[in-house]
């Protein structure tokens, strides 16, 4: 039963709910329910009303897949990622994304230590070390 959650840019929510749609359907998969925070873009991922229902949606046992696009789509502050991802473990419920597959303890840290190179990079005016260095680059499994 996923649980797809909609993000902050309007034009691309319905294509985001499309395609985790045609997802959970090749999978089989019910909807029971949608997420989202459209338009709230620089707030904690915690405080926002959408993750606070979903929240305590999962620890209600509500569902046991929570559906996204991207990692990114969820939150872009690897922190909250962190977070939510271990309160989620607990109440039984997996993350499965679009373009990562499904998240496990070693994506999140992976995807916050090459955000946070990436970060670093962009400060630096270095970019051509990330870029140069795709052996420190994730890939889905």
């Amino acid at each position: 039963m996923p649980v797809i959650r909609r993000t902050i840019r309007e034009a691309s929510i319905d294509d985001q709910f499309r395609l985790c749609r045609e997802r959970a359907g090749q999978e089989r998969w019910e909807i029971v329910g949608s997420y989202e925070d459209a338009a709230i873009s620089e707030s904690s991922t915690i405080l926002r009303p959408g993750i606070q229902r979903l929240m305590r949606d999962a620890k209600q046992g509500g569902f046991n897949i929570l559906l996204a696009e991207a990692l990114d789509r969820i939150s872009r502050d690897q922190a909250d990622v962190a977070t939510l991802y271990k309160h989620l473990k607990f109440a039984g419920v997996s993350i499965v994304t679009l373009a990562e597959g499904e998240i496990f303890e070693l994506h999140v840290g992976l995807k916050g230590a090459w955000s946070g190179l990436t970060n670093y990079s962009s400060r630096t005016d270095n970019l051509s070390w990330a870029a140069a260095n795709p052996c420190c680059v994730p890939t889905p499994v």
